[in-house]
């Protein structure tokens, strides 16, 4: 058995006894982990005259890193206070507390956090930082930082918001009623109302005499077009239209 002390930032400090077989990490679970305000970057082993700094986040890529601080009898594990903490909110894979460490920046961050979300804005990110009289805002373009155009330092305290892109769908044309698919289709400049009727599928009750297409106008108010079956080949569709199709039973209610 090994005796192993642990001073500084953790739940519980003071002396544990493991087997020759665990390593610092080992040691530090036993002790019950960092504490909220300790470093996960400058951790430090002391053996006489050698210091070894461990740094946690070398364990996200490569687990086996933790083989490289074994422990021998009488070690001393020291962890300092964090001196740059940031929180990263929003699109990002693991949004949460970060240490940052040396130069590390914006793009350090993002790749701690595992990289953005599929459906990031990749036109915004912010950073709202508190400067002592107020805090204040400031934005830089998401790609430019990802592709090191633009490098953004941070501070302690720094919070740093990604945003989900809530932009909806606009080249599209949706399908309601008697057909066998429907819902949204895509839309493209000159397609008729023909076309999209042979993606939804007409069912065989259905109405075929009579179509209707509502259009929402540049002012924001909606059109309702009455579209004969003989001109469905012809009807040209624009962007979000609505088709309405309905089955014979209750098409005599819509005229």
């Amino acid at each position: 058995m090994l005796n192993v002390n642990i001073f500084g930032e953790v739940v519980k400090g003071g002396s544990v006894q493991l087997s020759a077989l665990n390593t610092a990490l080992n040691a530090l679970m036993a002790a019950g982990g960092v504490s909220e305000i300790g470093s996960v970057r400058h951790i430090e082993l002391l053996r006489g005259d050698i210091r070894k700094k461990i740094d946690l986040y070398a364990f996200l890529n490569n687990p086996s890193v933790q083989f490289q601080y074994d422990l021998q009898h009488n070690d001393i594990l020291y962890v300092p206070v964090a001196q740059k903490v940031v929180n990263l909110e929003g699109a990002v894979k693991r949004p949460m507390r970060y240490e940052l460490a040396g130069k590390e920046g914006l793009k350090d961050l993002i790749a701690f956090a595992g990289g953005v979300l599929y459906n990031a804005n990749v036109d915004l990110i912010q950073i709202e930082r508190q400067t002592g009289a107020a805090p204040i805002l400031t934005e830089y373009r998401l790609n430019e930082v990802l592709e090191g155009k633009v490098v953004v330092e941070l501070l302690d305290g720094d919070i740093i918001r990604l945003r989900p892109s809530s932009v909806p769908l606009e080249q599209i044309t949706s399908v309601e009623g008697a057909v066998y698919y429907p819902g949204n289709f895509a839309w493209k400049e000159g397609q008729k109302l023909v076309d999209v009727l042979s993606k939804a599928q007409l069912k065989p009750q259905t109405s075929t005499d009579l179509y209707f297409v509502e259009r929402t106008l540049t002012d924001g108010t909606k059109k309702l077009f009455k579209v004969a079956g003989k001109d469905a080949n012809s009807f040209a569709l624009s962007a979000k239209d609505r088709v309405l199709v309905y089955d014979q039973a209750n098409f005599a209610n819509q005229l």
